[in-house]
């Protein structure tokens, strides 16, 4: 997957793809290596991806939230 593709994504999308990924991990033990290779790389992609746009949206909410020492009683 190209940061492109990852950047298509909405932030619930990665979050439902990474589930999807843990599930089939614990549902099908008998999966082939390569196969979860490749599924393991594809959530940390993605996992990484939402870390990253939770740190951006947190960042905006304390720039966007006003600092209760900051303000001036009147």
């Amino acid at each position: 997957m190209t940061d492109k593709d990852l950047a298509d994504l909405n932030f619930e999308e990665l979050v439902k793809r990474v589930e999807a990924v843990v599930e089939r991990m614990q549902e099908e033990g008998g999966l082939d290596l390569e196969v979860m290779l490749k599924d393991y790389e594809a959530g940390m992609a993605w996992l990484s991806e939402a870390e990253a746009r939770l740190k951006g949206a947190r960042a905006r909410l304390e720039e966007l939230t006003p600092d209760p020492e900051d303000e001036v009683d009147a």
